[in-house]
């Protein structure tokens, strides 16, 4: 089985920042702002209220699906280096019907992640590896079912995880610098480590198709 390098694949991600750093940051202002202001209505709502508990799951749906556009904008620059600051929105203006989706996918992997957590912590950690390319094979496959994109991760990911492990251990003294820097450092850190999963996965998928090829070659013959 071929294997991904997690070195290298954050250089190859910092390259395609390397003219879009101003953007990434742009993009996590407005990703942050958006958020708070989302949490306006609920808090303003009466205490324990039937109104406060329908503005906390509307709020409780709107988040996965924003940050969904959130790693779409980053996943555009892996593939394409194209700054597209509506991507960010993009689980909002496709129909009712992909937000639904979106979200159920993100409330699924949610959902698996816990239990699996619930049984054992390692098994709950190695279920969030293999669950981390979903929103990127649902960004390729919009036509997917959420049950499609999540056993699609999994798939791809099997011999993977340790790879997706040491990419984001690379990232752990960039998060502390964003924790010492009072979150200021996260304005460049997020788009990093995002664009490095988001080249993880393109990387992974090249690996998918020359794999696939090779059996369709075997099978020919």
């Amino acid at each position: 089985m071929q294997k991904l390098n997690p070195r290298k694949i954050k250089e190859t991600a910092c390259d395609k920042l390397a003219e879009a750093w101003g953007f990434g940051a742009l993009a996590c202002i407005v990703y942050w702002v958006v958020s708070m202001i989302a949490c306006i209505p609920q808090g303003s709502a009466p205490p324990n209220s039937r109104l406060q508990l329908l503005l906390t799951f509307i709020y409780l749906c709107l988040t996965p699906v924003l940050q969904f556009g959130f790693i779409a904008c980053f996943y555009e620059i892996a593939r394409s280096r194209k700054k597209l600051l509506k991507l960010l929105f993009v689980g909002f203006s496709n129909g009712f019907s992909y937000f639904f989706k979106v979200f159920l996918t993100t409330f699924l992997v949610g959902i698996f992640t816990t239990l699996w957590t619930c049984l054992l912590i390692i098994p709950g950690i190695i279920k969030w590896f293999s669950y981390a390319m979903t929103p990127f094979v649902l960004m390729d496959h919009p036509e997917y079912s959420p049950l499609q994109a999540i056993c699609e991760s999994q798939k791809w990911m099997a011999g993977h995880r340790m790879e997706l492990f040491k990419l984001m251990l690379h990232f752990w003294p960039w998060i502390l610098l964003g924790f010492f820097t009072l979150g200021i450092a996260y304005l460049w850190v997020a788009p990093y480590m995002i664009t490095a999963i988001a080249e993880f996965y393109l990387q992974l998928k090249e690996i998918q198709k020359v794999s696939a090829n090779a059996k369709s070659v075997n099978s020919e013959n």
